[in-house]
């Protein structure tokens, strides 16, 4: 993952500042070369061998590095709140430029969201926290219609007990 080196390129933009991308084709570029960077570059995890002669032994597994939005951000050198108020900042203009840009955000978004729910689908993430990320739900509505609750007791000394009360 590419840090920032410069406070200037993390503070928020100047009116009138120039895109830090020029075209559509820039951003699909960098946004490209940092889906490759995660394919290219996975989480390591440490185990353990669990069967066979080196069992008990550590070992490095290899774990899917997840397209995020943040990672995709400090990967193009911007924030989150640049990154969002440029997508939103498309929607208002019907400028060609601005479509096209409309159209790579789209598949940017496409692309991280396909890639959590397959990664989730196939147990490499965390169905729940994907299921967050992407603001799904998971509502079960339960109505009750009969308020009217019977208990018929059978111990003679129990049901004169809850009589008295």
């Amino acid at each position: 993952m590419k840090l920032i080196k410069d406070i200037q390129d993390i503070l928020p933009p100047k009116q009138g500042r120039p895109r830090k991308f020029k075209s559509p084709q820039q951003l699909f570029d960098a946004a490209n070369e940092y889906f490759e960077h995660c394919r290219l570059n996975p989480w390591q995890k440490q185990d353990f061998i669990k069967s066979g002669p080196n069992a008990g032994q550590k070992c490095s597994v290899d774990l899917e590095t997840p397209y995020t939005y943040q990672g995709l951000c400090i990967h193009l050198g911007v924030n989150s709140q640049y990154f969002n108020e440029f997508k939103e900042g498309l929607k208002i203009k019907e400028v060609e430029e601005d479509l096209h840009f409309s159209v790579i955000a789209k598949y940017i978004h496409d692309v991280i969201s396909s890639q959590r729910f397959e990664g989730a689908m196939v147990g490499a993430f965390n169905p729940l926290i994907v299921s967050r990320l992407e603001g799904l739900t998971d509502k079960q509505e339960i109505t009750a219609t009969n308020t009217n609750i019977s208990v018929n007791v059978q111990d003679k000394g129990l049901k004169d007990k809850l009589d008295e009360e």
